[in-house]
């Protein structure tokens, strides 16, 4: 089946009314909100839980593998030493590509500050955490408006 994506079901409870004929008389509008019903139960399936341990992090572990390792861990924090940092521009270029929040892929959250020439401190953020949580409630009040809707339409 074709994806369904939320804006377009939210841009359809929008556009028609529980009035509409052409609505009430729309086995494909209930298809796709019943899709779309399918794909919200399953992102809400389990509530997120804090933990500090980032298990889907993607982190170039082959030339990172103790940062890898540290993002999986329930560690907050690490220093990071690199030998072959060849000073302030290696330790920058390394803070500007990995500090952050990187949602899409890489699946980790931490903020990098220099430590010495040839190390950085490495801490965890919650803010992805955080942002699942959001992702997570933004499904609730969605699969609860389509709820409604179907309910009002006396389409189930």
């Amino acid at each position: 089946m074709k994806r369904v994506f939320p804006e377009s079901v939210k841009w359809l409870l929008e556009k028609f009314g529980k009035e509409s004929i052409a609505v009430r008389r729309s086995p494909a509008l209930l298809k796709i909100l019943e899709a779309r019903q399918r794909t919200l139960n399953e992102k809400i399936k389990e509530r997120p839980k804090f933990t500090w341990r980032m298990p889907q992090s993607r982190l170039a572990s082959y030339k990172y593998p103790s940062v890898h390792e540290f993002l999986q861990s329930d560690r907050e924090e690490m220093i990071y030493y690199l030998p072959q940092f060849r000073g302030q521009g290696d330790l920058e270029k390394f803070i500007k590509k990995y500090n952050g929040f990187w949602n899409n892929g890489r699946q980790f959250s931490c903020r990098i500050t220099k430590d010495s020439d040839s190390s950085v401190l490495i801490k965890k953020t919650k803010r992805l955490f955080e942002h699942r949580v959001k992702e997570y409630k933004e499904c609730e009040r969605e699969l609860g408006c389509i709820k409604t809707f179907i309910k009002n339409l006396g389409l189930n």
